[in-house]
């Protein structure tokens, strides 16, 4: 303890409040702070060694108490000055990311930079590929710095990647750039898109921008080895390439399997990036999901590929794992529309008082078989277990509380974050456990309390029903007891077909089709439209409400055909009862 130093709070993060956030820190400014970051590193370096690369995070996600130009040049000044006193060949590696804030301008950036000279930093531009600020600060100033790809966000599950622009922005960045150095990965978990991660760390051996097309035949050849039936794994490949692999994070659709349940919200949750939004109002809000720009349909159309790739004697290694990740995919999505459905008809009890109960339970019990039937899948692949993670975590415990602390840590990470949801299910996972019994538990607490309400004519109690879930959700990551399988179990080729014939075959006969027609009016989910296009899928969607009487190509349920008409480019398929 120094008495008098002087020391700053930083402000508290993400509604964690000052009881979990809010840290000290010494004043940059404080005599004493040179002499104890010397100290710092003097000890770090005879316990580790060094190899003179030391990594120091300033301001990451707070700003600055002040603008002032003066300030920033001295408070990067003795960050530097305290590695250099220690080792004089230090160089300060920093992550870009604190320069997210709108605090960071020009004006305010090149000062904080100015005062390490220019070969002793090296700079993370975190999240070049979706938002690069080389460009925005001049080559950070001629400070060297490495093109990264972030990508992901908590680990949270989605088919997605730019392929195309992983392919060609590092080297014509290395062409554009004063100072770019290399290329690096910053996602915030790697467990999910291999192939994206398999393309950026070869982009660091390619002088010139590769074509896509040739290298994913390469890729797919490679990864499979003749595992499969492989005209038809190329093909599902590049469906998935000319798809959901030219987007970036902003367009991914995660779906809403994972968000807390709202009543009354076809996309129910209070997400995280909205909490980021609060926090920095001119910051873009980025909802959980783009089904505008994601192609459900030709990830429906992979999955069929790749369904029908599958060898005599079933699927191992890297197809079994494609087959699991695509078809989970596959019922996300499906997940998707059937909550958009489930909520419409709750919406519309609510504006006419129909007794709606039970569509919703018809749906309902659809919405979750799905999920039970994707707990499943998930369970055949090692890499899809909650089991797993928990073992992971416990076997680091020396003794049984270290061990209870540490599951309770695991638990929470991947759903309230926080002991009251401060950033809940930021980190959510697509994982056999997780899916069958929180997952789960929280829809059919949703499905029940709507169900009820409109049966009964009895309003949802919106704040009661959100504080039961949140009870749940804490009694659930708290608990001791629960157990989750750690090895995986079933054949996931077998099930994917199973599945496969389940979801996205539709029976012989069940519709008429009509070309280039649509009805206008009569939509069952108030205009709604299903993110699923793939007609077979559209097709059991339908068969799943029985209000529904058809539908029409461009992902509209229709409850009546009376005002049927043409329109090039669109097609009606009626169920055949009607």
């Amino acid at each position: 303890v120094i008495p008098g130093i002087k020391t700053r709070r930083s402000v508290e993060w993400m509604y964690f409040g000052a009881k979990y956030s809010g840290v000290y820190t010494i004043d940059s400014a404080d005599p004493q702070f040179h002499q104890l970051a010397k100290m710092y590193y003097d000890m770090q370096t005879s316990v580790m060694g060094t190899d003179h690369v030391y990594n120091v995070d300033n301001f990451n996600e707070m700003s600055p108490p002040t603008s002032d130009p003066e300030f920033l040049a001295n408070s990067s000044a003795a960050v530097y000055n305290g590695m250099k006193a220690s080792d004089p060949d230090a160089i300060w590696l920093m992550q870009g990311w604190l320069f997210v804030s709108d605090f960071w301008t020009p004006e305010t950036v090149k000062p904080y930079l100015s005062s390490v000279p220019n070969d002793k930093m090296l700079i993370l531009d975190l999240y070049a590929d979706a938002s690069p600020f080389w460009a925005k600060f001049d080559s950070f100033y001629g400070k060297p710095f490495i093109w990264c790809l972030l990508h992901n966000f908590g680990g949270r599950r989605s088919l997605y990647g730019n392929l195309t622009h992983i392919a060609n922005a590092p080297l014509n960045v290395l062409h554009q750039s004063t100072s770019m150095v290399g290329v690096g990965l910053t996602p915030e978990a790697i467990e999910q898109n291999p192939v994206v991660y398999e393309l950026m760390t070869d982009m660091a051996w390619h002088d010139a921008p590769v074509d896509v097309g040739d290298w994913l035949d390469d890729y797919v050849t490679d990864r499979y080895a003749a595992a499969g039936k492989m005209a038809a794994v190329h093909q599902a490949w590049h469906t998935l390439e000319r798809s959901v692999y030219r987007l970036s994070w902003p367009d991914r659709f995660l779906g809403v399997l994972h968000l807390s349940p709202r009543i009354g919200g076809v996309y129910p949750a209070v997400d995280v990036e909205l909490k980021l939004a609060k926090q920095n109002p001119s910051r873009l809000y980025i909802p959980p999901n783009n089904p505008g720009a994601y192609n459900c349909t030709a990830v429906t159309s992979a999955w069929r590929q790749l369904v029908g790739a599958i060898p005599m004697g079933g699927a191992s290694g890297p197809l079994s794992y494609d087959l699991v990740d695509v078809g989970r995919q596959v019922l996300v999505n499906l997940h998707a529309d059937l909550v958009t459905m489930a909520n419409a008809a709750y919406l519309r009890s609510v504006a006419t008082g129909e007794d709606t109960s039970a569509e919703i339970m018809a749906v309902g019990d659809n919405l979750m078989k799905v999920i039970v039937d994707l707990d499943a899948l998930l369970g055949t692949d090692q890499n899809y277990l909650l089991g797993a993670w928990i073992s992971d975590a416990e076997a680091l415990g020396v003794s049984a509380e270290d061990r209870r602390v540490l599951r309770l840590n695991a638990l929470n990470q991947v759903t309230l974050w926080g002991p009251n949801g401060q950033i809940n299910d930021y980190a959510e996972k697509h994982w056999n456990g997780l899916v069958g019994s929180y997952y789960a538990q929280r829809w059919s607490r949703w499905l029940g309390a709507m169900a009820f309400a409109v049966k009964y004519k009895f309003p949802v109690d919106k704040n009661a029903f959100e504080a039961g879930l949140l009870r749940f959700e804490q009694d659930w990551y708290q608990s001791t007891t629960s157990t989750f399988p750690s090895e995986p179990s079933g054949d996931p080729a077998a099930l994917s077909k199973r599945l496969y014939e389940r979801y996205a075959v539709a029976p012989d006969g069940a519709f008429l089709h009509y070309s280039d027609t649509t009805v206008t009016g009569y939509d069952l989910n108030a205009g709604v439209r299903l993110v699923s296009r793939d007609i077979a899928q559209l097709k059991v969607l339908c068969l799943y409400d029985p209000l529904c009487v058809g539908f029409t190509s461009d992902g509209f349920l229709k409850s009546s055909t009376a005002n049927s008409m043409p329109m090039t480019g669109v097609d009606l398929y009626v169920r055949s009862q009607h």
